[in-house]
């Protein structure tokens, strides 16, 4: 893996965008 992206879980406007992107992983945090 080359990259990965940590996001919020409670933005699912933020998640959204993550998928849109090249991260090879997206990390949700749950806190």
């Amino acid at each position: 893996m080359r990259s990965m992206l940590f996001l919020p879980a409670d933005s699912e406007k933020k998640i959204a965008k993550g998928s849109g992107t090249n991260a090879d992983g997206l990390i949700l945090d749950l806190e």
